[in-house]
């Protein structure tokens, strides 16, 4: 699904590089009393593991962010939500499975990139022989979060835990929003 509209997903946020980089942009946010910082651009990806095109794409959509942002930095921030908040939403132990097997390979595919640096893998030396040249630039994220349906003391969010869980990821926006 990605692959074929990764080109218009590219014109999209070119456009959109665009803007934020222009001047004019600048005084229509003084207008609302807000400032720029002119030192770098912020993207948010939010997105779910639990399998469909968010976890299948959301890697190459901050490579493909990366690779256009050549004007000034980006610092590209990922929410990602775990299977886990959508299984109150998921009936069978299959799909269960399932869903569990996507994020599993979502997350793998993350550590993997985020373990590369410019030399390659940090890895030990056997494992980096044939695929050193496979390595992006940097980072795919300047900052993730991993939105879970517990939390650390055992809490869960309230079933269906998906609704709570675009709640707290909204709020989280706004309030990062209010504090920049």
């Amino acid at each position: 699904a990605f692959t074929n509209k990764i080109h218009e997903f590219k014109r999209a946020y070119a456009r959109r590089y665009e803007r934020l980089c222009s001047v004019q942009l600048e005084s229509q946010v003084q207008k609302h009393k807000y400032t720029l910082d002119g030192n770098s651009v912020g993207v948010t990806i939010i997105c779910s593991l639990a399998g469909g095109t968010g976890s299948g794409c959301f890697i190459e959509a901050a490579r493909v962010i990366r690779e256009l942002s050549n004007k000034t930095p980006v610092n590209i921030t990922a929410y990602l939500l775990m299977p886990s908040v959508y299984m109150g939403r998921i009936e069978g132990q299959e799909a269960e499975q399932e869903v569990q097997a996507n994020g599993y390979a979502a997350l793998r595919e993350l550590n993997a990139l985020s373990a590369l640096t410019r030399e390659g893998f940090r890895a030990p030396p056997l494992w980096i022989d044939n695929l050193k040249n496979l390595r992006p630039g940097s980072d795919p994220f300047s900052q993730i979060y991993l939105v879970d349906a517990w939390n650390d003391a055992g809490q869960t969010l309230a079933a269906p835990y998906d609704d709570d869980a675009y709640d707290m990821v909204a709020d989280a926006l706004y309030f990062d929003f209010e504090q920049s």
